[in-house]
């Protein structure tokens, strides 16, 4: 994820919060971008300075979460401890995000976080552990994150019936073993990351 600045990122959550409300509602189907505009209080032109449309809205707001907490599965972070974050600030979000997943094609929540997954486990593999990522490896890595996603996107969608926690612990059940092993612990060289989202 690109370096985002203090007013873009302000913007970008003003934008979030008005889909957010409108979400209580429906889907980004079922809203128009227009309404939320009216709803953010901003032009259709600044809202496109900020989002390509509105389908990127929730993509862009993951992203920030998960550049937080995912990717930095075995960089600063463990298996449990990245899920268990990760989740809980979308549990938190729990309004936002259910209508979110319910979007479906490329476009959706889902389908864009299955492929930008794949990107980062093998370059923390490859440039922060020196591992190099063979035919096995990448195997292990594809088949994870096919069921990791398609487990959180069940919770989800099923009204997110049991806790970040529960979910977490129920995630590093279903690791590779060779993949959980070689990122289970924080990288030695690196820091706790400390964006605030």
């Amino acid at each position: 994820m690109r370096f985002v600045d203090k007013t873009e990122h302000e913007m970008r959550m003003k934008i979030v919060r008005a889909a957010n409300k409108l979400m209580e509602r429906g889907t980004l189907n079922e809203i128009s971008t227009a309404a939320i505009c009216k709803e953010a209080g901003i032009s259709r032109p600044t809202f496109y300075r900020y989002f390509a449309d509105k389908f990127e809205i929730p993509q862009w707001h993951f992203e920030l979460i998960a550049s937080t907490y995912l990717y930095e599965i075995g960089r600063t972070l463990s298996w449990y401890e990245a899920n268990y974050r990760n989740s809980l600030e979308v549990q938190k979000m729990r309004n936002f995000y259910i209508p979110a997943f319910k979007t479906e094609g490329f476009q959706s929540l889902v389908e864009h976080q299955r492929r930008r997954r794949e990107e980062v486990p093998v370059e923390t593999l490859t440039e922060y552990r020196g591992v190099k990522v063979d035919e096995e490896l990448l195997f292990q890595i594809r088949s994870h994150i096919t069921a990791e996603t398609d487990a959180v996107s069940k919770w989800v969608l099923s009204g997110m019936p049991y806790d970040a926690a529960r979910l977490a612990e129920l995630i590093e059940g279903i690791i590779p073993r060779r993949l959980y092993e070689l990122l289970n612990q924080p990288h030695p060289s690196r820091m706790t990351s400390s964006f605030e989202l």
